[in-house]
């Protein structure tokens, strides 16, 4: 947590992310960090841990069930170097505040997602796998605040589609669209490639045996006077025969 959202009051509010990391701008004079958040009277806050590198001793993270003008009780939550996983803590309480003691150290990084949920009977928002029931804006944001990430979901109950062109059940669509593309491109290439063979063989008709040949033959054929019979020879033949059939 950086020192501009240090000692801040923050209300109604339906989630909210604290993020904590050693060179962060802090005050150095107090050593210690709070913010105090409040949500909607008839939702109650539970709590996250998301992430938690502490290396320093020093640093201390706790979330306590109440104002910051009242912490004199014990933290409901308080995490430090080689703490375990506390899990998810569903308070009875609308109003949660998180102290850092962070000791000007800076060999820590932490994640604390904060969601509220409805306590009411029927489930008036978006209800989570885990039966907790979350406001609908707190859905497909990118923020797992179900703590199941059901409602972050792309293809359960969710059906978020924000985090790829086409998600969950549009993939089906998708996959349609290009099926139906490649047929039509493989189809219309083979009528391309049958259509051109096809001109290519009537071409070659044309020139060799069709009616180009008849059209432009005259271009290239050599015109000749039509041979006359020679009537001396014929005449000659027609006297030797005669002379043999006296003799």
């Amino acid at each position: 947590m950086s020192g501009d959202v240090c000692h801040s009051y923050l209300r109604n509010k339906e989630a909210i992310e604290l993020r904590g990391f050693g060179g962060a701008k802090t005050f150095a004079s107090a050593e210690v960090c709070d913010v105090t958040v409040t949500t909607a009277y008839h939702a109650r806050w539970m709590v996250h841990v998301q992430r938690a590198f502490i290396m320093d001793c020093r640093v201390k993270v706790a979330v306590y069930d109440t104002t910051i003008g009242d912490i004199r009780l014990q933290p409901v939550l308080e995490i430090g170097c080689a703490s375990r996983d506390p899990g998810i803590i569903r308070l009875n309480t609308s109003v949660v505040t998180v102290r850092l003691h962070h000791r000007n150290a800076s060999d820590y990084n932490f994640n604390i997602v904060l969601s509220a949920r409805s306590t009411r009977t029927v489930c008036p928002w978006f209800l989570c796998a885990s039966g907790d029931c979350v406001p609908q804006s707190l859905m497909c944001d990118g923020t797992d605040n179900c703590f199941d990430y059901s409602d972050e979901a792309t293809n359960g109950t969710a059906h978020c589609s924000d985090y790829w062109p086409f998600k969950g059940e549009n993939w089906g669509v998708l996959a349609s669209v290009l099926g139906a593309g490649g047929v039509l491109g493989v189809t219309a290439f083979c009528c391309r490639h049958l259509r051109k063979r096809r001109d290519s063989f009537d071409e070659l008709y044309d020139l060799n045996e069709g009616p180009y040949v008849h059209k432009y033959a005259y271009r290239y054929a050599v015109i000749r006077q039509p041979q006359r019979c020679n009537k001396n020879i014929h005449t000659r033949h027609d006297r030797d025969s005669d002379r043999g059939a006296v003799g």
